[in-house]
């Protein structure tokens, strides 16, 4: 009787893990995904060669995430622009609250021309 009763408590620490551990594979997806929109929103930025708010719209609308330029705004041919892209993540068990996962990259201006 005894066994059977710490196997069905052993069983709920283990239910814990393997939803910690998909959390935390969630969670690497939505990073990962973050990271290649980051990327495509850098050619895309290289490309159009200005930053106005039409086009920041755009990529927040296309993308679904939050941009926010951070340095250089209003840039020239061969400027670098710094920006930062975020999502928010809504994890199981590690936190209560949403995460909010940002990335910040910088792009040359017509580089990819």
């Amino acid at each position: 009787m005894s066994s059977k009763m710490g196997l069905l408590l052993s069983l709920m620490f283990v239910m814990q893990a393997f939803v910690l551990a998909a959390d935390m594979i969630s969670l690497q997806t939505a990073y990962s995904s973050l990271d290649s929109k980051a990327v495509a929103i850098g050619y895309l930025i290289s490309q159009q060669g200005n930053l106005n708010e039409d086009f920041i719209e755009e990529i927040e609308q296309r993308y679904q995430l939050t941009f926010t330029c951070e340095e250089n705004c209003t840039p020239r041919f061969k400027d670098v622009v710094k920006y930062k892209v975020a999502v928010e993540f809504n994890p199981i068990i590690i936190r209560s609250e949403t995460i909010l996962i940002e990335i910040h990259r910088s792009t040359v201006i017509g580089y990819f021309k």
